[in-house]
């Protein structure tokens, strides 16, 4: 390899970043304009869009800072996107995703809910157990299914 080429380990990690970069830009550009928060972080309660003044000094600022990861993006990873699409990448990012549904479906569980906020009442600690349950078998049924192993 070349001294002043990236290895492929390189190029990803970089191409992954700005993708990551990207899309909290997008979640900011949501929240911002929509008031739509970008998934759930424990905080109760709807977001307000910013005042239309804000909203465009908001948008300014992410405009430059979106020129700037697309310029990391195409001048080290313009071979990886635009390479062919593969489903093994694709069955790999649901098994992710997936992965932090579990993730979120376990904060819920009565048992952890209780550990980091206190009892809860009988009916509703019921309904949880029941209804959690029900949406982690079908999270695993799918994550067994759409696996890198099926492939």
């Amino acid at each position: 390899m070349n001294r002043n080429e990236l290895d492929e380990k390189h190029k990803s990690a970089i191409v992954s970043a700005t993708r990551a970069l990207k899309k909290y830009l997008e979640d900011l550009r949501r929240l911002a304009s929509e008031g739509e928060a970008p998934e759930s972080t424990g905080f109760a309660g709807k977001p307000m869009p910013l005042p239309k003044n804000k909203l465009e000094e908001l948008n300014k600022k992410l405009e430059e800072i979106e020129q700037i990861v697309n310029e990391i993006e195409n001048q080290v990873g313009k071979d990886i996107i635009n390479e062919r699409p593969d489903l093994v990448l694709t069955y790999m990012w649901a098994s992710v995703i997936l992965g932090r549904m579990e993730g979120v479906l376990r904060t819920i569980e009565p048992s952890n809910l209780e550990k980091s906020r206190g009892a809860l009442p009988v009916n509703m600690k019921n309904f949880l157990e029941d209804r959690v349950r029900i949406l982690e078998d079908h999270v695993k049924k799918l994550r067994k299914e759409y696996t890198t192993v099926n492939f």
